[in-house]
């Protein structure tokens, strides 16, 4: 299957994966969530919303932090360890080109906008739970890519 905007996090986090995907979902095609799976500004924006409502989330690229914030959300006493079961043992030596990132980046648009608004909900929650400020600042949304006006 080509690559299809949303299929990373958007639709995921939206609620509107197709049924028979990789994804189990609750198989129904409500009025609502057909017209999210039609609009993709609509989708990303529902995507956006459930992100904030969850508890925790962390980033991949920054793991000490986000190992440091599962901590204090949960009140834990020590800082977890993110498990390796599942590590690539084979290192690629083959970076992906300027070109290949480009192209991959230019279909999925709303899954980079998604992921764009992540990172400052990240650093919000972050500078929140660390006292780097003393009340919490929610962020604003990114700006939508033209293709998702």
């Amino acid at each position: 299957m080509p690559i299809k905007d949303g299929l990373g996090g958007v639709s995921y986090l939206a609620g509107t994966c197709l049924k028979n995907g990789w994804i189990k979902t609750d198989g129904i095609d409500s009025d609502f969530k057909k017209y999210l799976q039609s609009n993709m500004t609509a989708n990303a924006l529902e995507a956006a919303k459930n992100l904030d409502r969850t508890v925790y989330f962390g980033l991949l690229e920054d793991i000490d932090r986000s190992m440091k914030m599962l901590q204090l959300t949960l009140g834990l006493n020590h800082v977890p360890k993110l498990g390796s079961q599942n590590t690539n043992k084979k290192k690629s030596h083959n970076e992906a080109t300027n070109e290949t990132i480009s192209k991959i980046r230019s279909h999925i648009p709303g899954d980079l906008w998604l992921y764009e608004y992540a990172k400052l909900l990240f650093e919000a929650r972050w500078n929140y739970m660390t006292g780097l400020t003393e009340v919490y600042e929610h962020p604003e949304l990114p700006p939508f890519p033209d293709v998702l006006k």
